[in-house]
């Protein structure tokens, strides 16, 4: 049977899974020290920004939040079986966490909890980075900062590894923070950090870019361009305000179910391998 897959050019909005939207042009990031980074993720989709047109760059994130950047950075799609008491199956993280879980990065608390919606610390964070890149721990690396016997037994090994690599650094006064919450901002650069130097880039340069959860994904106002392939392998993507160079290819997972692009240009080739039947 013929497949298709509909265009439509006007749709109502439907919010990602963070409930983010607006990226690229975002009204507090212009004089913000992470900058660069942030449009870049923001082109690439690892990220967005708020229906205000804010980023909120100095706001925490919360631990299911941390989760979903790096699961879309670092490609984990595989599933793992998870049975938390706070993460049930109709809440949107729960696939987030699954990821998570099955790659190994992400494990929750002694109290069979998980805590998705809790802020993550930046030490809690080094011990992600170390798990993701395969860093040795390095506990003699924390010595140089001021608040050293601050930062968790646990988390010294991790810690370390993380300032050794580059990862993570400290503040002007020497000091680490380690119970802090780390923001959004911090949590872009340290990702892309270790990101760029899993790829041996001086940028982070996906071949490709893959849609393969349900959702809105774009701008809500002006447009963005792409210029990687993209690949759709979910039902109930869509893609906004975007010009994508490469290909565009709608893959077999979506299998029956609908894409839907508004406002979307592509300067490569179409691909449409699944798509409601006719």
């Amino acid at each position: 049977m013929k497949k298709k897959v509909a265009l439509l050019l006007t749709i109502c909005m439907v919010l990602s899974s963070l409930g983010l939207t607006f990226g690229a042009n975002a009204s507090d990031i212009e004089n913000h020290w992470a900058k660069g980074t942030i449009k870049t993720w923001i082109s690439n989709d690892f990220i967005s920004g708020y229906p205000d047109r804010s980023f909120r760059p100095n706001n925490p994130i919360t631990r299911a939040e941390f989760m979903v950047l790096v699961n879309k950075a670092f490609g984990f799609t595989e599933r793992g079986e998870i049975s938390y008491k706070d993460v049930s199956e109709g809440e949107w993280y729960y696939s987030t966490v699954a990821r998570a879980v099955a790659a190994g990065y992400m494990g929750g608390y002694t109290d069979g909890s998980m805590k998705p919606n809790h802020p993550i610390s930046r030490q809690e964070v080094t011990v992600v980075l170390s798990k993701i890149t395969n860093t040795p721990e390095n506990p003699s690396a924390i010595d140089s900062f001021t608040d050293a016997s601050a930062i968790a037994n646990w988390a010294k090994g991790y810690v370390g590894a993380a300032a050794a690599k580059g990862y993570m650094g400290g503040y002007p006064d020497e000091s680490f923070k380690p119970t802090n919450n780390i923001t959004r901002a911090e949590a872009v650069v340290t990702l892309n950090k270790a990101l760029t130097a899993e790829v041996g880039k001086e940028e982070q340069e996906p071949a490709e870019i893959v849609y393969d959860e349900a959702g809105t994904y774009g701008p809500q106002t002006g447009r963005i361009t792409i210029t990687k392939d993209v690949i759709i392998k979910a039902d109930g993507v869509t893609l906004q305000n975007k010009v994508i160079e490469g290909s565009l290819t709608i893959a077999e997972e979506v299998g029956d179910g609908e894409v839907y692009l508004n406002n979307v240009t592509v300067k490569g080739e179409t691909f449409i391998r699944g798509g409601g039947k006719d």
